[in-house]
């Protein structure tokens, strides 16, 4: 039995804008292995539509050789290799503590002497209040896409036991010349479009 790939009726959902973004939704019939699916389903789905570039296509099995499948347009291409992204933002939350930094000075009543709480805050007669503290926080982000044929196992596996560890200054340079020799980093792979370090 042949492959087909048919768009159903309500396909082509989208958003316009800086992000616009257009969904195509199809029913491939004829096949119960995955990769064939997921092949006829590229193979049958334009690279462009209405000025927006295939980025992704998705499957799932509704039926012994029937899947669901869409296919994702945006206004980006995937990345290149070279190419590096940059992200942060600042933020923050509340803390709670029961400990202060220091005592900077203690009070009592004419006549008596102040209690000495070993730095404790909010104390009561039967525990340690604490008080709220806003907590400033700096999140960033960097993203560099190189050549997957430069990741082996071998260095793959070295990143694997490097998890937890602290960067090495030396990263960022191998991964400009598109050779990293010396990662020290924890890293995540993306399979799709290069690596994520």
């Amino acid at each position: 039995m042949p492959i087909t790939v048919a768009e159903k009726w309500d396909s082509r959902e989208g958003t316009t804008g800086e992000s616009a973004s257009t969904d195509l939704r199809y029913i491939i019939r004829g096949t119960d292995d995955d990769a064939a699916a997921r092949d006829a389903l590229v193979a049958n789905s334009p690279a462009f539509y209405n000025l927006l570039i295939r980025q992704s296509a998705h499957i799932a099995r509704i039926g012994e050789d029937t899947w669901e499948g869409s296919v994702r347009y945006g206004t980006s291409s995937p990345p290149q290799t070279g190419q590096s992204s940059f992200s942060f933002d600042t933020g923050g939350g509340s803390q709670h503590i029961t400990q202060g930094r220091g005592t900077v000075a203690r009070y009592s009543a004419p006549g008596k002497t102040a209690p000495n709480f070993g730095g404790a805050i909010g104390v009561t007669q039967d525990n340690v209040e604490g008080a709220d503290i806003y907590v400033p926080v700096y999140n960033f982000s960097e993203t560099h896409h190189i050549d997957p044929a430069t990741v082996t196992g071998a260095y793959r596996a070295m990143l694997f036991f490097l998890t937890a560890t602290v960067l090495d200054a030396r990263i960022r340079a191998a991964i400009s010349r598109q050779k990293p020799r010396n990662p020290l980093q924890v890293a995540r792979f993306r399979q799709s479009g290069g690596y994520r370090t």
